[in-house]
């Protein structure tokens, strides 16, 4: 059951973070089965929008297996001949990190996870997704989650959701006074128990 929390996240993502259009090619990747849900919301509004939702779920376990027995033939190879082309017809990307377990790859040489990422994350994510969609990548709550923020599930799951589901029209108004302070403020000093740095942030660019 699709709780009132993924529906809600799944319209956020849709309309403020990727502002998704009718027609637009949308490929959403779940990695590990926690997060089924939100991705199922997601699919639902995607289509009421009247664009198209490309499904990619992924196997913790299965891609473990691919990364640790994986090398550069393997991994361009599958950037060519499926993902990149793929991506490439994609006009938003959503990735939704929902792995019980996020050292799962740890085992993997480091010959592997440097073939994995030069061959197939660096041109179909970083050179593809990063410069060519509107994307948006997200870790979904879980126990491992959790355990990392040191607080029980339930507790850490209300957290995640209401540091999530935030009112970003009001909090980007809100902002609006610190972006003008910025734009006109040369040097920035931090001063706290052991802290106390100052560096320029003239010319620099400020996105509410």
């Amino acid at each position: 059951m699709i709780s009132d929390n993924d529906y809600k996240m799944a319209a956020l993502i849709l309309e403020h973070s990727t502002q998704v259009q009718e027609n637009e090619n949308v490929m959403v990747q779940l990695i590990g089965l926690n997060g089924i849900n939100l991705l199922r919301a997601l699919v639902e509004q995607i289509r009421e929008k009247g664009a198209h939702p490309f499904v990619q779920i992924e196997d913790t376990e299965t891609q473990k297996l691919l990364v640790q027995k994986g090398d550069e033939a393997f991994w361009t190879n599958q950037s060519k001949v499926d993902q990149l082309p793929l991506m490439k017809q994609m006009d938003v990307f959503i990735g939704i990190r929902a792995s019980e377990n996020i050292y799962e790859n740890s085992l993997a040489s480091k010959e592997a996870n440097e073939a994995y990422s030069k061959h197939f994350l660096h041109p179909v994510h970083f050179e593809e997704r990063v410069n060519n969609t509107k994307w948006c990548i997200m870790r979904y709550p879980s126990p491992s989650f959790a355990m990392n923020a040191k607080m029980p599930t339930r507790e850490f799951t209300k957290f995640y959701y209401d540091a999530c589901l935030v009112d970003y029209a009001q909090l980007k108004s809100a902002m609006e006074p610190l972006e003008k302070r910025l734009r006109a403020t040369d040097i920035i000093h931090l001063r706290g128990d052991g802290t106390d740095i100052q560096f320029s942030v003239k010319g620099q660019n400020w996105v509410p």
